[in-house]
């Protein structure tokens, strides 16, 4: 029986002791000239996660704050990150050079992206500035082959290189107004099951969307050719299109393109047209 009631008695004690471990995220500036590093006050538990937040009114000189740096990863505005058994130290990174995901050229005050230096990242917002100057063009293949999962692209972006955001995992995309030209298989070998054209682009080029999983397209007025094999390789059974769009061939338009090509080119209308099988269509 005394064993019984010592026994008891470390069991009421530890539970009264007992408290489970809180950490906390904290913020910094890395070299900031101005303004407050932004101040959780949540406690967090092992396991939970933090939604990282704004900047606020934190400023490095002219420089443009592009997220929140953890070790060697790179995390954005809203993302979240797992708490584990230890305060979290996050630290703004800047486009100074010093701490930029992004690589980059400046000519006639308009900024070319040529490298993304980030490996573990699975959702990118492209900053609309770098060093105060417009982004306006993705070069060549900067972020192929990165498993990708979306990607938000800026406001004033012309250019988008060829292979540029080919071999990822985007399911999604929307393309800005401002986009005037796609390069060849930018998109391609993706998970794209919606693409949101912009009103700035007037040509589709080749294969920029091959291999995807899109079973519909919206192309809008402003599209006048789609080039061959723009859509190659997707199940497309229901296209919205305009009147006298130039389509190359029939790898244009996806797995069904031979016979929509048979059904539109003829008079070139416009018109909802969905696939029914055995090679028909039909125009709404």
């Amino acid at each position: 029986m005394k064993h019984i009631w010592l026994l008891a008695a470390v069991i009421m004690l530890f539970s009264c002791t007992y408290e489970e471990s809180k950490y906390r995220v904290y913020y910094h500036g890395n070299g900031s000239t101005g303004g407050d590093v932004p101040k959780d006050s949540k406690y967090y538990s092992s396991g939970e996660t933090a939604t990282l937040l704004d900047r606020g009114n934190l400023v490095k000189n002219d420089y443009t704050f592009l997220g929140w740096r953890y070790y060697d990863t790179m995390y954005y505005v809203g993302d979240k990150i797992t708490i584990r058994y230890d305060d979290i130290n996050v630290y703004a990174a800047w486009d100074d050079g010093y701490d930029s995901p992004f690589s980059f050229t400046v000519d006639n005050g308009e900024v070319t992206i040529t490298r993304y230096n980030e490996q573990n990242t699975s959702t990118i917002t492209i900053p609309e500035t770098l060093q105060s100057k417009p982004v306006t063009a993705i070069d060549n293949n900067v972020f192929s082959n990165l498993s990708i999962s979306a990607v938000s692209l800026p406001k004033n972006l012309k250019n988008i290189g060829i292979g540029a955001f080919a071999n990822n995992r985007i399911t999604q995309l929307i393309i800005p107004d401002s986009v005037e030209s796609i390069g060849l298989g930018a998109f391609r070998n993706n998970s794209l099951k919606k693409v949101t054209f912009g009103t700035g682009i007037d040509t589709i080029a080749p294969y920029s969307f091959a291999n995807n999983l899109l079973t519909d397209i919206t192309i809008p007025a402003n599209i006048l050719t789609v080039e061959a094999g723009a859509f190659n390789d997707n199940t497309l059974d229901m296209v919205i299109i305009g009147a006298g769009v130039d389509i190359k061939n029939d790898t244009s338009m996806g797995l069904y393109g031979d016979s929509f090509l048979s059904y539109y080119s003829p008079a070139k209308l416009a018109g909802i047209y969905i696939y029914i099988g055995s090679d028909t269509w039909e125009r709404h």
